[in-house]
């Protein structure tokens, strides 16, 4: 039950579709170019249906109706599920853009989810419990969830929700280049079609009807996100393509996708989730002879591995500016035992919870492996969009014509390329506090002041640390704390 993947060289894309495209695209950039926030709602009161919650240490994120709301405790959080209508008292603001150079812009992000406005809230009540019968089953699934030791993994495997795993697993998996792997994909959607189509929908007629309104209530279980709506909707796109033989290559679909997603909203461009999910997902239609071409699993998941790796190169630089080295080796362990084992195990412990214990103990085994995995590091600059066009052409070049070492040369120029940094003096938005950064270069590296707050929600630290490998900075020569103020040194 494949993709239907076809070779890059019977995948022409007829002229007028190129047009088309690149019509999407203008527009895209145009709508985003010229923007403009609404203005803010003259009220200090709210009325919000709440389609997301997260609660973050001594913070509460509600989300729905265009806003984000953020709730900081009083004593105790009032008692909110999803779908409730509530009602707040607060402050209307526009949500924070990046305002140390090269980092993550939060209000695009937000404006990725439909989402214009923040609201602090000074008092917040339920006025309304949910009715919705969708939110009924979504809340039941969450409660059944919260009951069991494993919760932070059938969280994430099943609905896409990482926010259980502590912060510090997270953050390795994000180093190791294993993120991916825990986030709603085609790994959910195969696994999905493969049972209903062997089993319950075994040769049925309307197999495909009836896939598409499963998809679609798990679409909202997983809150719509891109990368779970780019799997489900690729893969209905190709059942029905098949199904009434349809013109047009795989990856003519694919672009097509694309533009409906733009067309929708064009700051998905500024989704991370979206981004890796189109990116690697093409380069892995583009080179799939190449997988297929692999007689063994273990073959089909190091070439995989492998295009999926250098494809997200790029991306993985401008979001957090370090490439672990050895992210290919780890996947070929992972990505079996994930596939295969984590997932699927996922499932029958929500469903047989007496498999909770063992499941626990199997992902805390799976956990310390992975903290006490090597991590090798290279710490590359921002860059320019014309040196990853340039990458993406040599990338096609060297795995079509089997040329890597010029992928070696062109990473090597790359590394090196903060040399030749100029000097210069920043002032780094830590929020309450200074933090000051000399950028002498050879002469030396010295940081004063890094800032702090005593939030739990910081986010300080790890903007100030970004902002100095976004430079290229690997090493400090100097760190000066002007003195003992928790706002100007809570970060050393």
């Amino acid at each position: 039950m494949g993709l239907d993947h076809q070779p890059l060289k019977k995948s022409k894309i007829p002229l007028w579709f190129s047009g088309y495209l690149l019509f999407v695209f203008v527009l895209s950039f145009f709508r985003i170019f010229f923007y403009q926030s609404p203005k803010l709602p003259e009220t200090n009161k709210i009325t919000l249906t709440v389609e997301s919650l997260q609660i973050s240490g001594d913070h509460m994120v509600l989300e729905g109706n265009n806003t984000s709301l953020i709730y900081y405790k009083k004593k105790e959080f009032p008692k909110i599920e999803l779908g409730d209508q509530i009602e707040a008292t607060g402050t209307y603001q526009y949500p924070k853009r990046n305002t140390n150079f090269y980092l993550f812009d939060y209000q695009k992000y937000l404006l990725s989810k439909h989402i214009v406005y923040e609201f602090s809230a000074d008092k917040i009540e339920r006025v309304q419990k949910y009715t919705s019968f969708f939110y009924h089953i979504k809340n039941k699934i969450l409660e059944r969830i919260e009951s069991l030791k494993s919760r932070a993994y059938v969280e994430t495997f099943l609905l896409g929700d990482m926010k259980e795993i502590s912060k510090k697993v997270r953050d390795v998996y994000q180093k190791q280049g294993l993120s991916h792997l825990f986030s709603v994909s085609g790994m959910h959607i195969t696994f999905f079609a493969a049972f209903f189509l062997s089993t319950i929908l075994k040769k049925r007629k309307y197999s495909t009807l009836i896939l598409s309104v499963f998809f679609l209530f798990y679409a909202f279980l997983v809150q719509f996100t891109p990368s779970a709506m780019r799997s489900i909707v690729f893969f209905l796109m190709l059942r029905v393509k098949k199904r009434f033989c349809l013109p047009g290559s795989t990856i003519s679909w694919f672009f097509l996708l694309l533009s409906f997603f733009l067309l929708y909203n064009p700051f998905y461009l500024y989704h991370l989730g979206f981004q890796f999910s189109f990116l690697i997902s093409f380069f892995l239609l583009v080179f799939s002879s190449k997988i297929n071409a692999c007689k063994s699993y273990f073959g089909k998941t190091m070439m995989t591995s492998l295009i999926a790796f250098f494809a997200s190169i790029p991306l993985v630089i401008q979001t957090s500016f370090e490439v672990s080295v050895l992210t290919i080796v780890y996947n070929l362990f992972f990505v079996p035992i994930i596939t295969y084992l984590l997932f699927p195990f996922s499932f029958l412990v929500f469903f047989f919870p007496f498999l909770d214990s063992f499941y626990f103990c199997l992902i805390t085994l799976i956990e310390t492996i992975t903290l006490h995995l090597p991590n090798i590091s290279l710490i590359f600059p921002h860059l320019s969009w014309f040196f990853f066009l340039f990458y993406y052409l040599l990338f096609f070049f060297c795995f079509s014509k089997k040329k890597y070492v010029f992928l070696f040369f062109y990473f090597l120029f790359l590394y090196l390329l903060p040399f030749f940094r100029s000097p210069a003096v920043l002032m780094l938005d830590v929020g309450q506090g200074d933090s000051i950064l000399l950028d002498f270069k050879e002469k030396g590296v010295v940081l004063i002041d890094t800032g702090g707050t005593f939030s739990s929600s910081n986010t300080i630290g790890k903007n100030v640390v970004l902002s100095l490998k976004a430079r290229g900075i690997r090493r400090l020569d100097a760190l000066i704390l002007t003195h003992g103020d928790f706002d100007h040194m809570g970060e050393a």
